[in-house]
């Protein structure tokens, strides 16, 4: 079970990646830091500001795997 953070989570790219996390079994936890939040989910937990990185500052959860869908 693995536990992924994931940025860039509301555009294109990010949906989709979002989509195919969500849909797999082998991920627990999905830990989003972002500007704005995405669709609610049982496995996503967010961390939101206006500025990426001080919502990055906030991510205090051990992670496995990082996607960067930033554009």
């Amino acid at each position: 079970m693995s536990s992924v953070l994931i940025t860039g989570a509301s555009g294109l790219v990010g949906r989709q990646v979002l989509a195919l996390l969500l849909a797999s079994p082998q991920i627990t936890r999905i830990i989003v830091a972002a500007r704005k939040a995405p669709a609610s989910h049982p496995k996503i937990t967010c961390y939101i500001d206006a500025r990426l990185q001080s919502a990055l500052e906030q991510v205090d959860i051990p992670v496995d795997t990082v996607f960067c869908c930033l554009g």
